[in-house]
């Protein structure tokens, strides 16, 4: 097609943070193309998560009770539902955010309240130097 053809082109940010422009051509329909696109993301995303550095977490979808997935973009992590029907996502910030990297890792933290401070508790063996 050329770009006479050309009708539109949207910019979608997809549930991990990722953007990309999508072209409308002559002929073609909105909504199926982008809903084409979607049900691709989430089916290439969904075969190999650690390749586009997604992880399960532990926490269900507040919309339709499925398994959710994660991403960590900076200081915000980007969550979303598998099901490409549900369409949930959220982002969080802050002490959010960085529960989601230690549980990237297998990490648990443990924040008291008198004092603010937190302690972190992993499995991993310690390794003494000799």
């Amino acid at each position: 097609m050329s770009d006479k053809d050309l009708i539109e082109s949207f910019t979608l940010c997809m549930p991990d943070g990722f953007i990309i422009s999508l072209p409308i051509y002559k002929g073609e329909s909105f909504d199926e193309k982008i809903s084409s696109f979607m049900e691709h993301w989430y089916k290439v995303t969904n075969e190999n998560p650690s390749k586009f550095n997604h992880f399960d977490i532990k926490d269900k979808c507040p919309k339709c009770g499925g398994p959710m997935r994660c991403k960590l973009n900076g200081n915000y992590a980007m969550v979303w539902c598998i099901d490409h029907k549900c369409r949930y996502t959220n982002i969080e910030e802050g002490d959010k955010a960085s529960e989601r990297m230690f549980e990237r890792h297998g990490l648990k933290v443990k924040t008291t309240h008198k004092t603010g401070a937190s302690a972190i508790f992993s499995n991993a063996p310690i390794k003494k130097n000799k």
